[in-house]
């Protein structure tokens, strides 16, 4: 029979602010090489995009990817599945689709 367990203190009750502390420091720290390298902030980025070579070629391959044509098709002949279809397509039209995706490209500036 094992002897009486040991009553003490085994972990600290912060209610996880010290993991909480650990998660939100690996989002602030910034793991860019060329940032590192250069001892610099996101406002590289901006400079970049000044820069007479790359603000053309970004915006083109923006615009590929925003301008290229896309369709919705059913999965099969079904009533339910032309609806969700349909659906699908009506909302990627009110949303401005294209805006949206743009701007998710944009985000990586």
């Amino acid at each position: 029979m094992a002897g009486k367990p040991t009553l003490g203190e085994i972990a600290q009750a912060d209610q996880g602010i010290l993991m909480s502390k650990a998660y939100t420091h690996m989002l602030m720290e910034n793991p860019d090489s060329v940032l590192k390298q250069r001892g610099r902030d996101m406002r590289l980025y901006d400079e970049l995009l000044r820069n007479d070579q790359v603000k053309p070629c970004f915006q083109q391959r923006r615009l590929a990817v925003t301008q290229s044509e896309r369709d919705v098709e059913p999965a099969s002949e079904s009533s339910e599945d032309k609806a969700a279809a349909e659906f699908i397509k009506e909302q990627l039209q009110n949303h401005r689709f294209d805006d949206i995706t743009d701007k998710m490209l944009f985000g990586v500036f």
